[in-house]
């Protein structure tokens, strides 16, 4: 599995919580620069494959992130 289709796939495992996350750090850059509207750069993107999750102290994080991202990521 190539490294955007692992991250489609976190995106969809937490969709019910796409309210209240905003992904930040190495792969909103780079996700940034997929939108036609980006200034185009002569470099690649330094980034780790890892992904970095903000969400404010008091959001209603209700139910069970781990789960949902083991269930979409067997399946």
């Amino acid at each position: 599995m190539n490294d955007l289709v692992a991250f489609a796939t976190l995106v969809q495992a937490l969709d019910p919580w796409r309210a209240h996350l905003i992904f930040i750090g190495g792969w909103a850059h780079r996700v940034h620069r997929l939108d036609p509207r980006a200034n185009l750069l002569d470099y690649q993107a330094v980034f780790t494959k890892d992904s970095d999750l903000a969400f404010a102290n008091q959001a209603p994080l209700e139910g069970d992130i781990r789960a949902a991202l083991i269930r979409r990521s067997s399946g």
